[in-house]
């Protein structure tokens, strides 16, 4: 856990948990940060490693597990139902490129830098998000629309900034991404209780967003 305070704002980051980060400013509250990809049960991001870095933190993901991510390939001859999980050891696997993620997340003037890249190698096109969850109760905005989301709605920046406001206090999120249009991704974790904003690309990929927080009349 790595904490961060400056008067009205207050950011956490999380090691060893998918939600990576939680950002707070007066009444405006940026629930969690969650990444994931839709790739063979191993996609959602958790800090595996958790270091200080200037200005910050770095969270790394490997995206392996003993048999992912990779192709089970066939036994050769029938496998009744009620034995693939018993059998399925013996099956050999294909391996393919892990889905190792890097989120760098640093402190800059009334906010954060996110820096999030796959490594250059990763699978070619393999649906990516950067999901911000919301408490419910504020009313978003963009350059053409204005709108209160409610607790599991879920919208997507497909490009410029946008703003979550909470009375007179406000976070704001740039640059926005048009990678997918996946509304409930799969291995994806949902948020029921809040109000999400995608933010979605397609593998490999290096993305910079901000986070700033604001006063507005």
């Amino acid at each position: 856990l790595c904490r961060l305070r400056r008067e009205a704002l207050a950011v956490s980051a999380y090691g060893g948990r998918t939600r990576l980060a939680a950002v707070r400013f007066g009444q405006a509250e940026r629930s969690s940060i969650k990444v994931s990809q839709a790739y063979f049960g191993v996609g959602r991001f958790v800090g595996e490693e958790f270091t200080e870095i200037p200005g910050g933190v770095r969270l790394v993901y490997h995206g392996v597990t003993e048999r992912r991510p990779g192709y089970e390939q066939p036994l050769g001859h029938p496998m009744p139902h009620d034995e693939y999980m018993q059998r399925r050891g013996e099956r050999t696997i294909r391996r393919v490129a892990p889905a190792q993620m890097t989120l760098e997340i640093t402190e800059a003037e009334g906010g954060l830098d996110l820096h999030l890249f796959t490594e250059p190698d990763a699978m070619d096109r393999v649906p990516l998000q950067i999901a911000f969850d919301f408490a419910p109760g504020g009313t978003w905005e963009t350059a053409d629309t204005a709108l209160k989301p409610i607790a599991g709605q879920v919208l997507f920046l497909k490009s410029g900034s946008g703003i979550m406001r909470y009375g007179h206090d406000a976070i704001e999120l740039s640059p926005g991404s048009d990678g997918h249009r996946m509304w409930a991704m799969r291995d994806a974790e949902p948020a029921p209780n809040q109000a999400r904003i995608l933010v979605t690309f397609q593998t490999p990929m290096d993305a910079r967003l901000t986070i700033r927080t604001l006063r507005v009349a």
